[in-house]
């Protein structure tokens, strides 16, 4: 297994608020940390990348990073780590919120640790891919940052990596079976059916095609206005627009 050298890691950074862990509850302080890793010759103003690692949802660990995220460190990048409450203790959108908290913390901090904190990009794999995606195409949104609607969660690039980009496929994708145990694990939900709304909103691939859409009208029709979902509604995710900055995307199998 090949290993970088010459880095430098800050392990178990909590990225909460105290008032955030106290709502975890006892023992859940290091799903609300993360690692850095930097290089000892680059110490100032090198680009950022946040790393979700997956494991569906309901495992993994911030400490098992891909190698290719070691070569960036070695290409003047400062990568960032994270862990997130887990389901079926914590059910979604937690791990998606956990995620813009990490956000957070970036803007405020990495610069101690040689990073740009307006140049932030994010990646995951597998269900951390999920996330990392959805993160990337719902910056700003208030469902997702409870608490801290002030940070901006803009992020300027997504890389996911074998990931579950599209939650309403269940019927012709997913494996019998899966789809009950998505819904009462990770959902927190009796059945899925009835939930294609939700689906759609939380599916990656869905947004994108949705932004996607408002873009081609807009440049058919110059004199259509494209208006953003002005409410301050935190029951659900906000319908997305054509007016903000597309993030780029790389997919990776």
């Amino acid at each position: 297994f090949w290993k970088a050298r010459h880095l430098a890691k800050h392990s178990d950074i909590v990225y909460a608020t105290e008032q955030e862990l106290a709502s975890a509850g006892p023992g859940n302080e290091r799903l609300l940390s993360l690692d850095v890793y930097s290089h000892e010759a680059y110490p100032q103003n090198c680009p950022v990348i946040i790393y979700v690692h997956g494991n569906q949802w309901v495992a993994g660990d911030k400490k098992n990073i891909p190698p290719f995220l070691q070569y960036l460190v070695l290409k003047k990048w400062v990568v960032v780590s994270i862990n997130h409450r887990l389901a079926p203790q914590f059910h979604f959108p937690q791990h998606v919120i956990d995620v813009k908290r990490s956000i957070r913390w970036v803007r405020k901090h990495i610069s101690k640790f040689g990073g740009d904190p307006s140049y932030i990009c994010i990646s995951g794999s597998n269900s951390g891919g999920h996330l990392a995606a959805l993160t990337a195409l719902t910056a700003n949104d208030p469902y997702y940052q409870p608490g801290f609607t002030d940070v901006d969660t803009t992020v300027k690039a997504c890389i996911a990596i074998s990931s579950c980009l599209d939650l309403t496929n269940y019927k012709s994708v997913w494996s019998r079976g899966f789809e009950t145990w998505f819904a009462q694990t990770v959902l927190g939900k009796h059945t899925i059916k009835g939930e294609e709304e939700f689906l759609s909103m939380t599916s990656p691939l869905s947004l994108l095609k949705q932004k996607l859409q408002i873009r081609r009208k807009s440049s058919f029709n110059p004199n259509l206005t494209l208006v953003a979902n002005a409410t301050n509604d935190t029951s659900k995710p906000h319908e997305v627009t054509g007016e903000d900055d597309l993030v780029p995307f790389l997919i990776a199998q």
